[in-house]
């Protein structure tokens, strides 16, 4: 058999000088198009990666239409209906010192809700070395890693990584961190391939009840301590959330608030830290299991607790700016009145609640009525409006007890992803 695609005299070749006539007419075409089709047809394309390919086809795609921030606004407008595909990954693979195994279920072997972040996002498992990272903050589609206790901010879907310089040397020992990129508010004037700017945010907690704070600043690239607050990282579990509205949330079980951090405000040494006050009905003398997360970018809280032998009771709020209704201002602005209105209620009866270990991992990020709970060793995932439950993994470790210390974080594909 000729293999070389030029047997035959000639005729392969006239074959593809016909092909290339076909191409050369066809580019020819869609080159006449005007810029207002052009852009219809390109806003419809299926995924930013594909917009990105077909805009890298031609410089005048990508000048006069791809590249502008309208078109990048009504490409996020036009896809935002759709529903991003969502991981649940697994910030470390050991706890307590034993390593974490996950079994999935038959039905969704083919799509792991729930993963590691090496099977997560294969492009990170040369740079993630075994036993030598930390998985110790998420922000949208941005990671936070140490890796030899070094700081790189990683981007897995487009392969971005950024090492930062080393901070400074605080008092204490690191007792949490937290990474945010800049509101969305300024995502309509953001050009493809344009920069995000973002804050990578340390707290040490030294024995004196202090609080030392640095913050990190892509724009100078560098750090800069803060002022000391009081000692509010002992208490609460290590959530650090970051919202849309670029702010840091975290509880103080203790004070009874939700603290929010503006770092970008942090930065240029404007009044950066907010308390909140938690719901009037919250604890109401029982101390439940405290979990704070984000539901469509904004911060959301639940209460699990003890009813009677029998019986679990959930309930979950939402935090809302009163001042202008889309949270835009943030924890920053001191003037904005906030309130907490109750979005479930829900018990669980459980015949064995003496003995079982029951956690909320974390919030569904779009679907109200969905949230993730550990119950004993397995992840289910929960519809409070149904009260139905479905068993997505089971977790397997020599480790013997309970495991509230378990930490994952829904990782939703965005409209458009985060350059650094």
């Amino acid at each position: 058999m000729d293999r070389s695609g030029g047997g035959g005299g000639g005729g392969g070749g006239g074959e593809g000088r016909c092909l290339w006539k076909i191409i050369k007419i066809e580019n020819s075409m869609i080159s006449t198009l005007p810029d207002d089709l052009l852009k219809e047809i390109l806003i419809r394309l299926p995924d930013l990666k594909s917009l990105i390919r077909c805009g890298l086809v031609c410089k005048r795609w990508w000048s006069s239409t791809v590249s502008l921030p309208d078109f990048v606004a009504g490409f996020m407008e036009h896809h935002r209906s759709k529903v991003p595909p969502l991981r649940l990954v697994l910030r470390d693979n050991f706890i307590h010192g034993n390593t974490i195994h996950i079994n999935l279920p038959l039905r969704l072997s083919l799509y792991p809700p729930l993963a590691t972040v090496a099977d997560s996002f294969p492009s990170l498992k040369r740079f993630l070395v075994p036993d030598s990272w930390d998985l110790i903050a998420a922000s949208r589609d941005l990671l936070l890693f140490t890796v030899f206790s070094s700081y790189y901010v990683c981007n897995p879907l487009t392969g971005q990584r950024f090492r930062l310089p080393g901070p400074p040397r605080m008092s204490g020992h690191l007792a949490r961190s937290g990474l945010v990129s800049e509101p969305n508010n300024n995502n309509n004037n953001r050009r493809v391939g344009s920069f995000s700017r973002y804050r990578v945010m340390l707290m040490y907690y030294s024995s004196n009840t202090t609080t030392h704070t640095t913050i990190f600043c892509s724009e100078t690239g560098q750090w800069i301590r803060v002022r000391e607050y009081p000692g509010f990282v002992s208490l609460g579990n290590g959530d650090v959330v970051a919202g849309n509205d670029g702010v840091l949330y975290l509880i103080h079980s203790g004070l009874e608030g939700l603290i929010a951090l503006d770092p970008f405000k942090a930065v240029d040494g404007a009044k950066a830290l907010r308390f909140i006050q938690l719901p009037g009905r919250f604890l109401n003398g029982i101390r439940g299991q405290l979990r704070v997360g984000l539901f469509q970018g904004r911060p959301r809280l639940s209460q699990l607790s003890r009813v009677d032998s029998r019986h679990l009771c959930l309930n979950v709020w939402d935090l809302i700016y009163d001042g202008d209704g889309d949270g835009d201002d943030g924890g920053g602005g001191a003037n904005v009145s906030t309130s907490w209105p109750l979005v479930h209620k829900v018990e669980f009866e459980a015949v064995d609640v003496e003995w079982m270990s029951v956690f909320v991992l974390a919030f569904h990020p779009s679907d109200s009525d969905q949230i993730f709970m550990l119950r004993n060793r397995n992840v289910y995932q929960v519809n409070l409006e149904t009260k139905t439950q479905v068993k997505i993994a089971e977790i397997h470790s020599y480790y013997k007890g309970k495991m509230p210390d378990l930490s994952i974080f829904p990782y939703a594909h965005p409209e458009w992803p985060t350059l650094i």
